[in-house]
């Protein structure tokens, strides 16, 4: 799981990961078992670029080996010294691009007086967060609230559009032609992109709420709707989508990128649709 880290806590994790390359191979040197010093290098320097990514790996992959060529007596720029320093420099830096994880929520459900959800607690704990947009719940000050603190964090952002259904938190399934759910979804995400560029930040992806979000999921017709108004508005923004869902389908079909999503708190039916919590 790749977890929420600032650039800070980055670095850090950087430092320890070199010490470790450089005091790893004096510990295993006298092991039978390891008879090349370079394997005890490659341990940190991958979970370097796993953890921290791959600018990161590349680097502590390029100091170590230079370093501990330093430290055996040899100068910096030994041959043996600057091959192994390229070799775990690409390790470091492909390991950073392997599959990760990405643990979002939704947040910015808050509407007026009215409080839903422990934004401030959940922040901390995921890596994006889909923001509600004005239909389903939220509203302006709420939403750009949500957008500075989710800066602060360091965690990405995306739009969480919902029928206009604020009575019953876009839960219900409202009769909606395709060009209705098109124009919903452009109105929100226009919405969010203010306070995205008030706060220098950028939308990364789109995931409907609550019913809109269902009823896509079993409807082409009312998933490439939707993800027309994507399109048309930015190609370059991801779908989070249900796995084998209509909307997945459709944003492949308009060529967007997807993202594939499964719920650790949701039940699901025998369909592997989930089940209405409404």
């Amino acid at each position: 799981i790749h977890m929420k880290q600032t650039k800070t806590y980055k670095m850090v994790l950087a430092g320890i990961f070199m010490a470790i390359g450089m005091v790893l191979p004096f510990l295993t040197a006298q092991l039978p078992s390891i008879g090349n010093m370079l394997l005890p290098m490659h341990i940190p320097v991958l979970l370097c670029g796993f953890i921290c990514g791959a600018p990161y790996g590349c680097i502590v992959g390029l100091i170590v080996p230079l370093l501990r060529s330093a430290t055996m007596g040899m100068p910096p720029m030994f041959p043996t010294g600057i091959a192994m320093a390229f070799e775990l420099a690409i390790y470091g830096f492909v390991t950073g691009f392997m599959y990760k994880v990405d643990l979002n929520s939704d947040l910015g459900e808050s509407f007026g007086n009215y409080t839903i959800g422990n934004d401030d607690k959940v922040i901390p704990l995921i890596t994006s967060a889909n923001v509600a947009c004005g239909y389903h719940a939220s509203d302006p000050v709420v939403m750009d609230k949500t957008l500075g603190m989710a800066k602060e964090a360091g965690i990405r952002v995306g739009a969480h559009p919902g029928l206009p259904d604020l009575m019953g938190f876009g839960r219900r399934n409202l009769s909606v032609s395709p060009d209705e759910a098109k124009a919903y979804v452009l109105y929100q995400l226009g919405a969010l992109e203010a306070f995205c560029r008030v706060h220098h930040m950028k939308m990364q992806h789109v995931k409907p709420h609550g019913a809109l979000y269902n009823m896509a999921a079993k409807d082409y017709e009312l998933s490439l709707a939707i993800c027309q108004g994507i399109k048309d508005f930015d190609p370059e923004l991801i779908v989070l989508a249900l796995s084998g869902g209509e909307l997945a389908r459709a944003a492949k079909d308009l060529g967007l990128r997807t993202a594939l999503e499964v719920f650790a708190d949701r039940a699901y039916e025998e369909d592997g649709s989930l089940v209405n919590r409404r």
